[in-house]
């Protein structure tokens, strides 16, 4: 993958996705169903990308933040 921005941005949803899960199951009290329906729904969807391109990353051998596969790294 060349984009960098697209990269960053894979990366960090999986991480951002994941904390603002906690923090809806965290203040769930104070949130209306709907709200926490909403809330929780999409920070799935930025976990489920998040997770799927770290698994895209694993498979092609590559460093989810760096250009260069882990292959080429370990030969230069």
């Amino acid at each position: 993958m060349k984009n960098k921005g697209l990269r960053y941005y894979l990366n960090a949803s999986f991480g951002v996705g994941n904390i603002g899960f906690l923090l809806c199951r965290r203040f769930y009290d104070r949130l209306t169903d709907f709200e926490l329906g909403i809330g929780e729904g999409i920070l799935f969807v930025f976990i489920l990308t998040g997770a799927a391109y770290l698994i895209y990353c694993a498979i092609n051998k590559q460093h989810p933040l760096q250009e260069k596969s882990l292959e080429c790294q370990k030969n230069d």
